[in-house]
């Protein structure tokens, strides 16, 4: 019964994994997140599957999973770092995501090598060494991600609660190299039910702290602008014309209508402005007293108060997408942050005041 129970958790997993890739395939992001968020959960659902299928002792059965896994090993650590920065508005150029990706491009190769040279006779096991190095790898980048958000002072919630799953992975990632490392553990198949069962939690968890806190990446990227610029010993704008910035970003945004794109960072709008990413997060919180994305949530709400009023009968969930938000879920959490209530009832009180 138990180990009936921890299959059907497991399986849940891999299905949840994939399911998040094709949720990300689909969603409203930028073509950049999507992409890296699509590669991250193929690859942890191409994980799962194999060392499913291992812990089945049907790997011999299905050995191309078992290449396709071993660069997937690899991309999970650089897919999430990548992601990190790109949400907090960091552009990134071809040159260095190419580098980020070299160890699973290398894993590639090698495990090409292997599907076309190996012996039907000889069964299929995993790798002890490329385990442990990539184990070890993702442990690093998750390591990497959670010290830029332990450098934010005074986080709130949500940045904690993220925090928590983040020393989670790390915790799960150094237990699968050590594990790795010592080799006989991954004969074991309390180590498989053991790792598998976690990370099924740790996206259970993930997928809750989403449900709860639905715009978190930009509360993240929000919180890191803001501890960015207090760092600053020296201003970025001391040869930019700030005056003539501002009346620019002000005809972007009101005449334009920018911020309806919901796949706007802080570098895309800095680069419109002529600027660079610091240069405009410094503007806006040192002139503006508002972060990037404490802007556009301002910006998308006023405007869908706008219409909440002038058409009544228009849907709720029109008027959020049609002003910028990414989902019902953003758009309900941003006003009920801003205006004290969710839209429906603003409309209400402010159409039929009481």
């Amino acid at each position: 019964m138990e180990d009936t129970v921890l299959t059907y958790w497991m399986s849940f997993g891999v299905g949840l994994a994939w399911l998040y890739a094709v949720g990300h395939g689909f969603s409203r992001h930028s073509i950049e997140s999507r992409v890296l968020l699509v590669a991250l959960f193929i690859s942890i659902g191409l994980i799962q599957l194999c060392w499913c299928l291992v812990l089945a002792e049907e790997i011999d059965r299905f050995s191309w999973v078992l290449y396709l896994h071993q660069p997937a090993l690899f991309l999970i650590g650089p897919c999430l770092h990548v992601y990190s920065k790109v949400v907090g508005g960091q552009p990134l150029g071809r040159r260095i995501l190419w580098l980020h990706m070299i160890p699973a491009l290398v894993v590639v190769g090698f495990s090409l090598a292997q599907w076309l040279y190996r012996s039907p006779f000889e069964p299929v096991t995993l790798s002890s060494l490329s385990v442990a190095v990539s184990a070890g790898l993702g442990a690093t980048y998750v390591g990497m991600v959670l010290w830029r958000l332990l450098q934010i002072d005074n986080p709130k919630g949500y940045i904690r609660a993220e925090i928590m799953v983040l020393v989670f992975l790390l915790l799960i990632g150094g237990g699968v190299a050590v594990s790795a490392l010592l080799g006989g553990l991954l004969a074991s198949r309390l180590f498989f039910q053991v790792y598998l069962s976690l990370v099924t939690l740790v996206m259970v968890l993930s997928y809750l702290l989403g449900v709860k806190y639905p715009e978190l990446v930009h509360y993240i990227a929000e919180a890191s602008e803001s501890q960015k610029i207090k760092k600053y010993e020296n201003s970025t704008l001391d040869n930019v014309d700030v005056e003539g910035c501002v009346e620019q970003l002000e005809r972007l945004m009101q005449e334009e209508h920018l911020y309806q794109d919901d796949s706007l960072s802080l570098a895309s709008l800095a680069m419109q402005l002529g600027l660079s990413a610091h240069q405009l997060s410094e503007l806006l919180n040192e002139r503006q007293q508002v972060s990037f994305s404490g802007y556009l949530k301002s910006l998308r709400i006023e405007a869908a108060k706008r219409r909440l009023l002038l058409d009544v009968d228009e849907p709720i969930l029109t008027i959020g997408l049609a002003v910028g938000f990414s989902s019902s879920s953003a758009f309900y959490s941003a006003f009920r942050e801003l205006e004290g209530c969710p839209p429906g009832r603003f409309r209400k009180q402010q159409v039929t005041p009481v």
